[in-house]
């Protein structure tokens, strides 16, 4: 493994280790990656713990890197603790003017989480629970390995911008991605619906979309690339044996 000694990983979650596992451009850096990965949290002492922890760690003469949220921008959802929370650091670090925001969608990666979104589905199939999918609602996903894969490009860039959105342009709504997991385990499920609107948003950052494309990491056909995480998700799980999905831009 190739680890910058520049660099400092803050944070032990899935991030955290996903950027352990990778080469890491020869920059000072932090990358802050402890903060709450509950977005259903209403401990507001988990919040002032990570609030504590971003003001240390932003007194060092570093850039930044922080993690925040695609669902920022959604209307629906700012009323949340978790999400007033991360507009709040936004504002701070865009004051220090020692940081990067890196907006990032629902990350799945090979460690099961049932506080995620995906997690959460993946638990009630193996538990044969009966989850409540919002209708109309968008959800937002990428594989973790593709975060780590754009974040290095964008280190090596010059010059580097205050915010990012890192992902793909395309959502899926709960039942695709509950459908797929099932399909892929292999096991008969059933859901209700529960009204509910989304007001539709998009992340169509010209930075990030160019990395993508010039790159080829996330593919065109959304279909393709939810098939793909699933498939990704469920090998580094344990509980599946398919590889189709496994190329080498995986």
């Amino acid at each position: 493994m190739i680890q910058n000694s520049n660099a400092k990983i803050v944070g032990n979650g899935l991030i955290a280790q996903a950027f352990k596992r990778c080469p890491i451009p020869d920059k000072t850096i932090t990358i802050f990656a402890s903060g709450v990965s509950n977005s259903s949290c209403i401990d507001p002492s988990q919040y002032e713990r990570e609030s504590l922890l971003l003001q240390s760690e932003l007194k060092e003469s570093r850039l930044l890197l922080y993690f925040s949220s695609y669902a920022i921008a959604d209307p629906g959802l700012i009323n949340r603790p978790y999400f007033q929370h991360k507009a709040e650091i936004e504002r701070v670090l865009l004051r220090s003017q020692k940081a990067v925001i890196l907006r990032l969608p629902n990350v799945v990666g090979p460690l099961p989480n049932p506080h995620t979104f995906v997690g959460y589905l993946h638990q009630c199939l193996l538990k044969r629970q009966k989850p409540d999918l919002w209708t109309n609602a968008l959800r937002y996903i990428i594989w973790v390995e593709d975060v780590t894969k754009i974040v290095q490009i964008i280190l090596n860039t010059e010059p580097i911008e205050p915010v990012y959105s890192i992902g793909p342009t395309y959502s899926y709504s709960p039942l695709e991605v509950f459908s797929e997991l099932a399909f892929q385990m292999q096991i008969d499920f059933e859901y209700s619906l529960r009204p509910g609107d989304s007001v539709p948003y998009k992340h169509e950052d010209p930075n990030v979309q160019a990395i993508i494309s010039d790159h080829n990491i996330v593919p065109k056909n959304r279909k393709e690339y939810l098939e793909r995480i699933i498939s990704l998700y469920l090998l580094h799980s344990g509980l599946g044996d398919s590889a189709t999905f496994l190329t080498p831009n995986s």
